[in-house]
C-alpha cells in the first residue's frame, strides 16, 4: 500500500504535464523536493557520488505532494519505496547514504 512513511511504496501522483511521477524516477535513488522545501541537496548529491550511488533530484510543485509524503524531502529507493524523509537534510549525508544503501 502506498505511503510516504519510510518502508512504504512511494505514493503516485500525476504531474502538471500529465506524466506519472514514477516515470521520472532515476535508475538509482531519487530525492523528491516537495512544495515549501528550499533544502540545498548538494551535500546529499556529493555523498551519493562519493559512494557511486546514482541519485536524481526532482522538484515537485503540486501542493498535494507534500501532504502525500508528509515532509519536504523524500528519498526514494530504486524499487520505488521510501527510504527516508524529513524537512531538512541531516548534517551527515554520507551516513544517510550508507544507511539506505547498506554500504
Amino acid at each position: 500500500m502506498p505511503s510516504g512513511t519510510p518502508g512504504g511504496r512511494a505514493p503516485h501522483l500525476w504531474l502538471a504535464d500529465r506524466s506519472s511521477l514514477f516515470d521520472h524516477f532515476g535508475k538509482g535513488f531519487t530525492l523528491l523536493r516537495l512544495p515549501g522545501c528550499m533544502a540545498d541537496a548538494r551535500a546529499l548529491e556529493l555523498a551519493a557520488a562519493k559512494r557511486g550511488v546514482p541519485l536524481k533530484l526532482i522538484d515537485i510543485a503540486l501542493p498535494e505532494a507534500r501532504d502525500m509524503y508528509g515532509n519536504g524531502l523524500a528519498l526514494i529507493r530504486p524499487d520505488q519505496h521510501v527510504a527516508w524523509r524529513a524537512d531538512i537534510l541531516p548534517d551527515d549525508c554520507d551516513a544517510l547514504i550508507a544507511r539506505v544503501t547498506g554500504w
